[in-house]
């Protein structure tokens, strides 16, 4: 009986340990949340909306959801894009496509890393501390063939949708991942 007090004890003890640990993790995550957040964000499509930024993210949302939808009703599921680089960094630049696309038609091309920063935390899953690197990355061009003609399906996409509501099908993010699997 006392072996099992015991036990139970020491299972207590590594339990609590756990939970403290846990705690301290989480509040270091919140202070860098904090001093993100205590940064200049005042070019942020969610802090100071004004109606060429509200009709862009608008927009663009209804764009992203649109063709996230397409690849769910294909067996895709958008959360696994994340797994593999190539077609994570892909999906990525065929929406900088579309985000150039929407910011040009719109009039807001000082705010396409806003733009696009949005569309990474709420569409694609990036978390805040990742998103600028992320941003960073695209803004130095496509580097491989298949990133140039992603952005360049993204812009095409965006470009048709704005103008009809529809995206052409050869242009939507399913079929540029089904040739994206041909050229990689």
């Amino acid at each position: 009986m006392e072996l099992v007090v015991h036990s139970a004890q020491v299972i207590l003890v590594v339990l609590a340990s756990y939970l403290l640990i846990t705690i301290a993790r989480l509040a270091r995550q919140d202070a860098c949340l904090a001093a993100l957040d205590d940064t200049d964000t005042s070019n942020s499509p969610e802090r100071s909306p004004t109606p060429g930024r509200i009709e862009s993210i608008a927009q663009l949302q209804k764009f992203t959801a649109g063709q996230l939808l397409e690849l769910r009703l294909n067996g895709v599921d958008p959360a696994k894009l994340r797994r593999k680089d190539w077609l994570f960094t892909g999906a990525c630049h065929y929406f900088w496509g579309a985000c150039q696309a929407i910011a040009n038609q719109m009039r807001c091309q000082e705010q396409i890393n806003e733009l696009f920063e949005f569309i990474l935390r709420r569409n694609l899953g990036v978390d805040d501390l990742e998103t600028p690197r992320v941003v960073r990355q695209l803004q130095h061009g496509p580097t491989l063939d298949f990133e140039q003609l992603a952005a360049n399906f993204g812009r095409l996409a965006a470009e048709h949708w704005l103008t009809s509501n529809r995206v052409p099908e050869d242009a939507s993010l399913y079929s540029s991942i089904n040739e994206w699997a041909m050229v990689v």
